[in-house]
């Protein structure tokens, strides 16, 4: 199951002495994936539907892709969010992981 450990800390590198909040999943398991990613991917937002991309869709659209390697799911998930945000630029970082034994 997907586990989502959010964090009210700031971006990495904004405040240079700040102490960050350490997160644990409940397992990892072979084959499990590990995902990060900047808000350029989950504030992508489209005005013809006036919704972000958000979180749910990220999980929904790697989950598509879960089965492939690492290339493929970043690409499927960049390009995905490019054709729902239709417009604009922001950045879009990722970075996935898949845990093996």
């Amino acid at each position: 199951p997907k586990q989502h450990l959010a964090n009210p800390d700031p971006p990495l590198g904004i405040q240079f002495d700040h102490a960050y909040h350490t997160g644990q999943v409940d397992s990892i398991r072979e084959s499990d994936l590990i995902f990060s990613c900047t808000d350029g991917v989950t504030e992508a937002y489209n005005p013809q539907v006036e919704d972000w991309f958000g979180n749910s869709r990220v999980f929904e659209t790697v989950g598509q892709f879960a089965g492939q390697s690492a290339e493929v799911i970043l690409d499927g998930l960049f390009s995905t969010v490019k054709r729902f945000r239709d417009f604009g630029q922001d950045d879009m970082t990722a970075i996935l992981a898949r845990t093996v034994d």
